[in-house]
Order: structure tokens, then C-alpha cells, then sequence
């Protein structure tokens, strides 16, 4: 007859050495998160300032843009309206010439 208490026992000790090599890897590779210390009041103070340094600018030049892209608009309605009147003059030109004659 065979024995099977060594070869359980064996089993055994291999699963108990299996879970505790898995415990161990476990807990060595689990990172204990701390609170990191706060930011100093005069860092964040200068983070903020930049952040509305950056605001500042990228309105002034949305602003910029609108106002481009407003003029372009407006010159081409214009200059497709004295088209179609058969007005060939630009815009400009146009307005003072009546605004002369106007004044006489």
C-alpha cells in the first residue's frame, strides 16, 4: 500500500508556501500612500497669479481675433453689396464721396 500522508502533507506545505509567497509579494509591492506635505501659500499664490496672467491673455487675443474676423466679415459684405449695385468703388472711398458731397 502506497502512503498518502507524505504526499498530502507535501501539498500542503506547497499551497501554505505558495500563499505566503503571494502575501509577501503582496504587501511589499503595496505603496503606502501619505499625505504629501500642502504647497507653501506663497506657491500657490504664484500659480495663481500665472493662471490669471494666462486668462488675461488669451482674452485679449480672443477679444483680438473677434474683432478680425468681425472687420474681414464686414468688408466682404460690403464689397459684395456695392457689387451687386455695380458700384465697383471700395467701401471707404465710397462713404467719404458721399459724406463730400454732403458737406458742398
Amino acid at each position: 500500500m502506497r502512503r498518502r500522508g507524505t504526499r498530502f502533507g507535501l501539498r500542503i506545505a506547497l499551497v501554505t508556501a505558495l500563499a505566503l509567497a503571494i502575501v509577501l509579494v503582496v504587501a511589499l509591492s503595496v505603496h503606502k500612500y501619505n499625505e504629501p506635505a500642502p504647497a507653501p501659500p506663497e506657491a500657490l499664490a504664484h500659480i495663481a497669479q500665472k493662471n490669471r496672467n494666462a486668462a488675461i491673455d488669451a482674452a485679449a487675443r480672443m477679444r483680438v481675433q473677434s474683432a478680425v474676423t468681425t472687420n474681414a466679415a464686414e468688408s466682404l459684405a460690403n464689397a459684395q453689396m456695392n457689387a451687386a449695385r455695380g458700384n465697383t468703388a471700395p467701401a471707404a472711398e465710397s462713404g467719404n464721396q458721399g459724406a463730400a458731397a454732403r458737406r458742398d
